[in-house]
C-alpha cells in the first residue's frame, strides 16, 4: 500500500541500479501500522560524511527569552519534499517483493539526510533565524513579542516556504499558542516546562528488573537532566548497576532513586530563559560522589532558576580532599555555562569557606594552581553560605507570575516554596491577610501539603483573604524541607501584589485608581509643559474624545489604562526628552531595552509604540554600542587552511624577551611547517627586522629551501623593510594574520609546548632558559604528531632521528619505509580528518555570519591599563566606530574603513566586529 503511495506520488521509480539496500517494516504508534523504511547502513558507511553543524536543542530552546506568542510548522512529509541529485538516486535502491525501486527524493535512513535538509531549511529561512524563528530539521517554531508583531512574522515565514516550494503539514501545526509543545519541551512566556507525554511515559516506567532496564530509564531520565537538582547523585545506586561487568543487585536505594526522580518529574517545574542583560549567579556543590550545580538570575527581587546541572565522580575524583572537590565543581559548572558566564561578571555561591580565599591566594600547587588558571578568562565574585542555607532548589517556580516568600527569615531567597493561583474560592473560615506580603495558592486540594501553615501572630489557618481584592486563597506548600513543622508566614495574592503601584522618587505621584495625583514637576520638562504638549497634539486630542473607557482626563492630563493601572500618556514631543531620561542619565545607567521599558512602566508613562521607540532609541545609543560587551557566540566559524608538501607553508613567531640569558639571548625565533609539522628554534640577542630576516635566510632559506608562503602575525620584525625585501629577493608571498586573531598562527600552538618544556626543565635561575631548545625541537619533531599521524621527521626526510636510546641498545626502525608520494597522501587525509574534528568542536563554540560591503560595524578596542595616566582598561570603551566595510577579504576577515576618516584602511576578523 506504502509503494503505490510512494510511486503514484512521484517519490520512488523502478530502477536498474547495481545498488539494493533491504527493506524493514517498522511499527507506528498506532496499534496494528506499519512504515516502510529501508535500511542504508550498508551505504552510509560508504558515504562521505557532511559534517554540516546541527543546532542544539538547549541553544534554540533558550533562545525563545521575551516571547510570548508561538507557532510550530511541520513540513509535510520533509525530506520528500528535497530532490535527490540525479547522479545519487541509483545508490538509494531498495529491493523488496515487488522488485528494485530507488528513490527521487531524500529518502528516511541515509547518513546525510539531517545535515542537507538543515542546509536547505536554513537557507530557506536565514532572514528569520534567530530573529523570529528558529528551524532544527522540518520542524519551524516562529515566536514573537505580541500578537500583531506574530501575524507579521508568520506571513514572512510562510511567504518564504511559499516561495521555496515547501509545505507544512496543517494538522500538525499550532498557530499563535501561548504554551506549545515544541522539540520535547513545553515552550510559553515564562520558560519551559517537560513535555507531560514524555513524563508520563517515565512514571509509568516499571521497576527495573533487568540489567537492561536501569540503562534504559537512565537514558530516558538523562534527557531532562536540566530539570532535575543533583541528579548525578539521585542516580547513583543505579550507575553503578550499569557498570561493565557490575552484578545485579537491586537495593531499597535503587528503588528510591526511581521513585525520587518519578517524584521531581511530575512536580511540573519551570525553567525561566536566560537573559543575558542580566547577572548571573551559580550555586555549587560536592559530596563524596557528585558534583551539582544550579544558574540562576534575580527577576524583580527574586530568584528564577535557568538550569539544574550534576554529575558523577570517577574513582580517582572521588579521592580527592573536601577543599579540591569543592573547587573542581566550581571549575566544572563555569565551564559548563561559558557561553553565559564568559564576558560579564558573575557570583559563585558555595558552602566551602576555603573557596573565597583560594581564589585570592597567590601562592598555589598541583591541580588546585592548575584550576585556578584555568578559570582566570571568568570574572566572578565567591561568596559563602552556610551549609545550612546552601541547598540546591528542590523544586523549580510553578508560574512566572507567583513569587513566594521564603518561610524562615535566614533562609535565603533563591530557595522558596512555590505554588500557583486558583481560582477565588468561597471558604469554610478565613483570616484576613498581612498587606506586605505575597501569597501561595493551590490548583486543588490534592496537591495541598498536609502541614498546616500559620502566621506567628495567628491561629493556624489553611484559607486566606487578599486584602485588595478580598478573594480567597487556599495555601499549599511543596517540597518542604527539613524545618517545615516551623511556623511560615502567609502572603498576599500575587496578583494583587503586581497591582499595588509603588511610590517613586522622581514621579511621585499614587494610583490614579485611588483617585490622586500629587506630582507637580517632573525632572525632564515640567507638569504644566506636559499638559500643554498634551493639548496640542492632534493624536491625544482624538484619545481625549474616545468614549470606550480606555482613557480619562484628570487635571488636564490624559491617561490610559493599560489593564492594570493608569499610564499618563506622553505627546510626541517629549518622548524623545523622557526616553533620553530613562535611559542614557545616571540615575537610569544605560540599562537595556527591557530595563528601560520597566523604568517607563514604573513611573507610568506610555504612549502609542513604546515598545518599538524604546527598542531603536537603546539601539541607536552610541554610548551603548561602544561599552556594551556582546554576549553571544563569537562569530566565525574555522576556516581550513591547506598545503599539499612540506615546508610549501611556513609559520614563523618571535617568544620573548625572556631574562637575559648567559649567552645574551633575550629572543626565541620559532619557525613551523605546515605540512609536516617541522619545528625550528633559535634563541636570539635581539629581535630587530634586520636580524631576524638575516637568521631567517641563513638557517632556514639556505638550509631547506625558500618556503612558497610565510605566515607571521603583524610584530614590527614582520612587516619590516628588511623581511619584505628578504621574501622579494626570495620569491616567498607573505601572510599576516588578523590582528588580535593568533589562532590562525598553528606556531602559537608550538609556542605553548615550548614554554611547557622551559618550565619543566628550569630551576630558579631563570637565565638558563636557551639552555635545552635546541633538544625540546628535536622531541618535537621525532615523536608521532596528532594532527598528521607521523613523526615531523618521517614527513621531510622519510626517516626516524636517531636517539641516543638507538645507538646504546643497538634500536632499529622496523617499520616499512614508504614513498615520498605515499607519505603525503596519508598524511593529507589525516589532516583532513584532524580538522573536521577540530572543526567540530570550534563550531560548537561560534556562530555563522557576514557582513556585507558598505555595512557599518564596531570594532572591538584593546585598550591597555596605565598606572601612569591614570587610565584603567577595564573602564574604557569595549568598541570604536562605526567603520564601512570595503572588501571581504576571506570569509572571516574584512577591509575596513572609519567612517570619519575614510582614507584609513584596517583589516580585521570578523570576530573583532559587531553590526551597528
Amino acid at each position: 500500500m506504502q509503494l503505490e503511495e510512494l510511486l503514484e506520488d512521484r517519490r520512488i521509480e523502478p530502477s536498474h541500479s547495481p545498488w539494493a539496500s533491504p527493506v524493514v517494516m517498522v511499527p507506528k504508534k498506532k496499534k496494528g501500522d506499519y512504515r516502510l523504511c529501508v535500511d542504508y547502513r550498508k551505504l552510509n558507511r560508504l558515504t562521505k560524511i557532511d559534517v554540516y553543524p546541527m543546532p542544539t536543542i538547549d541553544a534554540i530552546l533558550e533562545s525563545l527569552h521575551g516571547a510570548t506568542v508561538f507557532t510550530s510548522l511541520d513540513l509535510k512529509s520533509g525530506y520528500h519534499q528535497m530532490a535527490m541529485a540525479p547522479e545519487d538516486v541509483e545508490k538509494t535502491a531498495f529491493i523488496c517483493e515487488e522488485g528494485l525501486y530507488q528513490f527521487k527524493v531524500l529518502p528516511f535512513g541515509v547518513v546525510n539526510g539531517p545535515a542537507s535538509f538543515q542546509r536547505l531549511m536554513e537557507t530557506v529561512l536565514r532572514d528569520f533565524i534567530g530573529k523570529t524563528c528558529y528551524v532544527y530539521l522540518d520542524d519551524i517554531v516562529c515566536y514573537s513579542s505580541s500578537v500583531s508583531q506574530h501575524f507579521v512574522d508568520l506571513q514572512q515565514i510562510l511567504q518564504k516556504l511559499r516561495e521555496a516550494g515547501l509545505t507544512v503539514n496543517r494538522d500538525k501545526c499550532s498557530f499563535g499558542c501561548s504554551t506549545m509543545r515544541y522539540l520535547g519541551h513545553i515552550v510559553g512566556p515564562h520558560g519551559l516546562q517537560m513535555d507531560p507525554e514524555k513524563v508520563q511515559a517515565i512514571f509509568d516506567y516499571p521497576m527495573p528488573t533487568s540489567v537492561k532496564q536501569p540503562e534504559q530509564f537512565l537514558g530516558m531520565v538523562t534527557w531532562y537532566a536540566k530539570f532535575i537538582p543533583r541528579l548525578a547523585d539521585i542516580t547513583e545506586p543505579l550507575n553503578q548497576l550499569c557498570h561493565k561487568n557490575a552484578k545485579w543487585d537491586w537495593t531499597d536505594k535503587c528503588t528510591a532513586a526511581i521513585t525520587t526522580l518519578k517524584t521531581i518529574l511530575t512536580s511540573e517545574p519551570i525553567l525561566t530563559y536566560p537573559d543575558l542583560t542580566r547577572p548571573f549567579l551559580v550555586h555549587t556543590d560536592a559530596s563524596g560522589t557528585g558534583l551539582g550545580a544550579v544558574l540562576l538570575q534575580e527577576d524583580d527581587g527574586n530568584m528564577r532558576t535557568i538550569a539544574f546541572a550534576s554529575r558523577a565522580l570517577n574513582g580517582p575524583e572521588r579521592n580527592y580532599s573536601t577543599t579540591e572537590r569543592e573547587c573542581l565543581a566550581v571549575v566544572w559548572a563555569l565551564e559548563k555555562w561559558r557561553v553565559y558566564l564568559e564576558g560579564q561578571r558573575c557570583t559563585v555561591v558555595t558552602d566551602h569557606q576555603s573557596l573565597t580565599w583560594l581564589f585570592r591566594k597567590a601562592q598555589l600547587t598541583g591541580r588546585l594552581a592548575r584550576w585556578v588558571l584555568r578559570l582566570q578568562e571568568f570574572c566572578f565574585d565567591v561568596t559563602y553560605r552556610p551549609g545550612s542555607l546552601h541547598v540546591l532548589p528542590d523544586g523549580l517556580s510553578r508560574a512566572h507570575d507567583t513569587i513566594v516568600g521564603a518561610v524562615w527569615e535566614d533562609l535565603a531567597e533563591e530557595f522558596p516554596f512555590t505554588g500557583d493561583d486558583i481560582q477565588p474560592a468561597t471558604p469554610p473560615v478565613g483570616a484576613d491577610v498581612n498587606p506586605g506580603a505575597q501569597t501561595d495558592g493551590a490548583r486543588d486540594d490534592d496537591t495541598c501539603a498536609a502541614t498546616v501553615c500559620k502566621r506567628p501572630d495567628t491561629d493556624p489557618v489553611d484559607w486566606v483573604q487578599c486584602d485588595l481584592c478580598q478573594s480567597w486563597y487556599h495555601l499549599k506548600c511543596v517540597n518542604l524541607s527539613r524545618r517545615r513543622a516551623e511556623a511560615m508566614p502567609v502572603y498576599t495574592c500575587t496578583k494583587c501584589k503586581k497591582t499595588r503601584w509603588r511610590n517613586r522618587m522622581d514621579l511621585q505621584w499614587r494610583t490614579v485608581g485611588d483617585g490622586e495625583a500629587n506630582n507637580q514637576s517632573l525632572p525632564f520638562p515640567g507638569w504644566q509643559q506636559l499638559k500643554t504638549d498634551q493639548s496640542r497634539d492632534p493624536t491625544l486630542i482624538k484619545m481625549k474624545a474616545d468614549k470606550s473607557g480606555a482613557y480619562r482626563v484628570k487635571d488636564d492630563v490624559l491617561y490610559r489604562y493599560t489593564g492594570t493601572k493608569w499610564k499618563i500618556v506622553v505627546p510626541k514631543t517629549l518622548q524623545r526628552d523622557v526616553l533620553h531620561d530613562c535611559h542614557a542619565k545616571p540615575t537610569a545607567g544605560h540599562l537595556g531595552r527591557t530595563k528601560t521599558l520597566n523604568r517607563l512602566d514604573d513611573l507610568c508613562l506610555w504612549w502609542t509604540g513604546i515598545s518599538k521607540d524604546v527598542r531603536n532609541f537603546v539601539r541607536a545609543c552610541k554610548t551603548c554600542r561602544e561599552m556594551k560587551p556582546v554576549f553571544r557566540k563569537p562569530p566565525g566559524l574555522m576556516l581550513s587552511s591547506h598545503s599539499q608538501q612540506p615546508w610549501e607553508v611556513l609559520g614563523v613567531d618571535l617568544m620573548g624577551p625572556f631574562p637575559r640569558s648567559y649567552g645574551g639571548h633575550e629572543y626565541l625565533l620559532v619557525a613551523v611547517d605546515h605540512f609536516s609539522k617541522w619545528t625550528e628554534v633559535f634563541p636570539m640577542r635581539k629581535a630587530t627586522g634586520k636580524a631576524v630576516a638575516s637568521l631567517m635566510v641563513r638557517q632556514l632559506f639556505c638550509r631547506y629551501g625558500a618556503p612558497k608562503k610565510l605566515l607571521s602575525d603583524n610584530g614590527s620584525q614582520f612587516i619590516s623593510r628588511a623581511m619584505a625585501a628578504v621574501c622579494d629577493e626570495w620569491g616567498v608571498e607573505q601572510i599576516f594574520i588578523s590582528p588580535y586573531h593568533p589562532q590562525t598562527n598553528w606556531v602559537e600552538r608550538v609556542n605553548r609546548n615550548i614554554k611547557g618544556m622551559m618550565r619543566s626543565y628550569l630551576t630558579d635561575d631563570h637565565r638558563l632558559w636557551d639552555i635545552h631548545v635546541s633538544e625540546f625541537a628535536f622531541a618535537l619533531n621525532s615523536v608521532v604528531h596528532s594532527t598528521t599521524g607521523m613523526a615531523p621527521c618521517v614527513v621531510m626526510f622519510g626517516r626516524q632521528l636517531q636517539s641516543p636510546l638507538h645507538n646504546k641498545w643497538h634500536l632499529t626502525d622496523t617499520s616499512e619505509r614508504q614513498d615520498a608520494d605515499t607519505v603525503r597522501q596519508e598524511v593529507t587525509r589525516n589532516m583532513q580528518k584532524s580538522y573536521q574534528k577540530r572543526k567540530h568542536h570550534y563550531d560548537k563554540r561560534r556562530r555563522s555570519a557576514k557582513h556585507a560591503v558598505g555595512d557599518q560595524v564596531m570594532l572591538k578596542t584593546h585598550p591597555q591599563s596605565s598606572a601612569e595616566k591614570h587610565f584603567s582598561a577595564k573602564l574604557a570603551p569595549k568598541w570604536c566606530g562605526p567603520l564601512t566595510v570595503l572588501e571581504q577579504l576571506t570569509p572571516v576577515n574584512y577591509k575596513l574603513a572609519p567612517v570619519s576618516s575614510p582614507g584609513t584602511e584596517v583589516i580585521a576578523h570578523i570576530d573583532q566586529l559587531k553590526p551597528c
